[in-house]
């Protein structure tokens, strides 16, 4: 059967992740043995760990992925977190004791989820992020490139992942500040999220488009109509270009239904937002022509910008 043929079922990705986790922990006993007690072999030690943890919390052993994600850490040192060589690895690590500290990595040991502990591990996480990027990106190392030989050149992946663990850290900031009830931070960090998803290319475009108007919402809901509309003619113009390229899309015929069912849903869920949109202007037209606005809710004035249409019109 072909690889691509195979249902991704509950139970096949628990599976995959279970026969992971062993090879993980064979690796880092094969690591242990190693007599050398030179840097590299602590730096991929501090790797295993992290993807032994990463692997954990997708695999109903949340208490397991806690112990490995702060044992990453610990080896990586704080004094280390912004270096070139692990920052993306100290960043990813922090994501996800983020992520645990959310409650989302398991259902079954009983773990409370607790909002302020993941921002405090988040919020490292995007300081570390900031100061790092502010400086020269050439010698940020990814992850591949701690298994290459000493004195072997970067792999080149380093900035890819860099970028990628840092959306992660924007998306469970999103999580964080929802269960807080902190809307207006989540909000925020959700179009914090999209736009960087954007800028790194790392998107699916439907699933883009969609998540951009349903944040459209929100500020439509709030009676910042400005941002609203913009988000709304981001998420159509996203879905013409999705379309335009599906036309062309030469991959199989189921395949092809299955992207054009998606994107006639997708589009559907678009349309019912600007109707929401141009209601609710409406009602709130006819508040202010008839003095019944609440002058206290004026409309946010912070821009909003996701896609510079002018600039590709």
């Amino acid at each position: 059967m072909p690889a691509w043929s195979i249902p991704r079922t509950a139970a096949y990705q628990l599976y995959r992740s279970t026969q992971a986790l062993k090879i993980l922990k064979e690796l880092l006993e094969v690591i242990g043995q190693i007599e050398t007690d030179s840097p590299s072999k602590e730096h991929v030690r501090a790797l295993i760990k992290h993807d032994i943890g990463f692997v954990a919390t997708e695999t109903s052993e949340a208490s397991l992925g806690l112990e490995c994600c702060e044992e990453c850490l610990r080896i990586i040192g704080e004094d280390r977190y912004e270096d070139p060589s692990f920052c993306s690895l100290a960043i990813s690590a922090l994501n996800r004791l983020g992520f645990i500290a959310l409650g989302r990595s398991t259902d079954y040991d009983g773990r409370v989820s607790d909002p302020t502990r993941a921002c405090e591990h988040l919020k490292l996480a995007e300081n570390i992020y900031a100061k790092v990027s502010a400086g020269d990106l050439t010698g940020v190392r990814g992850f591949s490139d701690y298994f290459l030989p000493e004195g072997k050149a970067c792999s080149g992946t380093g900035v890819k992942d860099l970028e990628r663990a840092h959306v992660y850290t924007l998306y469970y900031m999103v999580q964080a500040y929802e269960l807080l009830g902190e809307k207006e931070k989540a909000a925020m960090y959700s179009y914090r999220t999209l736009k960087k998803q954007l800028a790194t290319g790392d998107v699916n475009s439907v699933d883009w488009a969609d998540a951009v108007a349903r944040l459209s919402q929100f500020f439509i809901i709030g009676g910042n109509f400005g941002a609203g509309r913009h988000l709304l003619v981001c998420a159509s113009y996203v879905l013409g270009q999705y379309a335009t390229e599906l036309d062309r899309d030469q991959s199989s015929p189921y395949h092809k239904e299955v992207k054009e069912e998606m994107l006639k849903c997708m589009s559907a869920n678009a349309a019912l937002c600007w109707a929401k949109y141009s209601l609710l202007l409406l009602v709130a037209s006819r508040e202010e022509a008839t003095g019944q606005k609440d002058q206290e809710q004026s409309p946010s004035n912070q821009p909003y910008l996701l896609i510079d249409l002018h600039s590709r019109a």
